[in-house]
């Protein structure tokens, strides 16, 4: 009796925070899911990850409903802009559940452009997530520095570091990437609405 409760015990000291990390990642899956079986239509959806707390994106949606012309199913087109804080610290990040969050937002959520850190790039840069932006960043003349590429020589995202249009926008930028949802050709029309906004931002840098 009293070795099962030490086994329980060992376990849980070595396995809390994955057990927890599995928790947490059934809820926000379970959330995801009826965000986006009951939640209302968004037109444009944009995931920010920052390692800063409490980025607000109400000046950036304003702008871009402003400065680009965005399709919507309505007169008034619908723009999510979703912010995830993830801590410097590892411990922290755990405690949040951010990573959890991220994956969700990534793999079921509404966003087709991503604004991340390189850090979330590249935990997911061999998932097939991210759209090819080589050609788009051709067309800019994005110079290679400022280009996240993947093994393959695909340009997965483009640095808005210091974005001058992001900063009047007053939206937390430094160190992050801009880039785009992977998806299929008979799925483009969905993300017309991303094209044309990070054409804007990159063309305004």
């Amino acid at each position: 009796m009293f070795e099962s409760q030490g086994g329980f015990s060992n376990f849980w000291h070595y396995n809390r925070l994955k057990v927890v990390s599995v928790v947490a990642l059934i809820f926000f899956i379970g959330f995801a899911i009826s965000q986006c079986s009951f939640g209302e239509t968004v037109d444009f959806g944009i995931l920010h990850v920052s390692e800063v707390r409490d980025v607000a994106g109400d000046g950036f949606v304003s702008a871009i409903k402003k400065d680009v012309d965005l399709k919507s199913e309505n007169n008034e087109p619908s723009v999510q802009f979703v912010p995830i804080y993830v801590p410097s610290d590892p411990r922290d990040i755990m405690e949040t559940g951010a990573l959890e969050h991220i994956q969700v937002e990534l793999v079921s959520g509404k966003a087709t452009l991503y604004m991340l850190d390189e850090e979330t790039i590249y935990s997911y840069k061999n998932d097939d997530l991210f759209f090819d932006l080589t050609s788009i960043a051709d067309k800019y003349q994005i110079p290679d520095e400022l280009r996240y590429v993947d093994d393959n020589g695909k340009t997965l995202a483009i640095s808005v570091d210091g974005n001058k249009y992001l900063n009047d926008c007053s939206l937390e930028c430094s160190s992050l990437y801009i880039a785009i949802k992977n998806h299929t050709d008979n799925e483009s029309e969905k993300y017309i609405n991303a094209f044309n906004a990070l054409s804007y931002i990159i063309s305004n840098r």
